[in-house]
């Protein structure tokens, strides 16, 4: 059973790991109505509608979340995937280019997250530390991310696994990086593999 609670700390907090659960409330998950989750997105986090990468970046994790918890978010995945069109390629950040990925999939647009893909790959050529973020990082979150879309969920566990304990590298704070073990957690769930996805969940919150 679930019950809507509008509060913003519900709201973030369903935001970055799910419903919550109350102990004065058993077997109750408490989650935020949409019309919550609207006001998180248009005053919270996109107020404004930015190119900024900084902004698109916080978009994308929310909205990705919310993908994961198969939250209807309207038209918002097309709007920021419009936004991060012009500098999806440009190679400059790997922790950019997993956020770009993750608008596209959710907008529906495999030929541009595969855009990005390819200039990962160009990027992995090069020298400088970027190119190393991309190859130990990058590179396998946005192969994953793209698997998610694609419903191969066998693949984002193969591929997100190995990487959750130097993901660090690719910089973003232990909250930004989480969206990794979120992922993860819920294609383990979507394969039917509950047992590791149970492990993961507790391994990540000790419940």
């Amino acid at each position: 059973m679930e019950a809507y609670e509008n509060t913003r700390a519900v709201v973030t907090r369903f935001v970055v790991g799910g419903a919550l659960a109350r102990p004065e409330r058993p077997g109750v998950r408490i989650r935020p109505s949409p019309a919550a989750i609207s006001l998180a997105w248009t005053r919270f986090i996109y107020g404004k509608t930015s190119s900024v990468a900084l902004d698109m970046v916080d978009a994308s994790a929310l909205l990705w979340r919310l993908y994961l918890r198969s939250v209807d978010v309207g038209d918002r995945f097309r709007t920021l995937a419009d936004n991060w069109m012009p500098i999806a390629t440009a190679r400059r950040d790997a922790f950019n280019d997993i956020h770009a990925v993750m608008a596209f999939v959710g907008a529906n647009r495999s030929k541009a997250a595969d855009t990005v893909l390819e200039a990962q790959r160009l990027t992995m050529d090069e020298a400088d530390d970027n190119a190393a973020f991309t190859r130990e990082v990058g590179h396998p979150v946005a192969l994953a991310i793209k698997a998610f879309g694609d419903g191969n969920y066998a693949e984002t566990i193969r591929l997100l696994r190995p990487i959750r304990s130097y993901a660090h590298r690719f910089g973003g704070s232990h909250a930004q990086r989480d969206v990794i073990n979120l992922t993860l957690i819920e294609a383990a769930a979507r394969s039917g593999r509950d047992r590791l996805a149970q492990a993961l969940r507790y391994e990540r919150t000790g419940v």
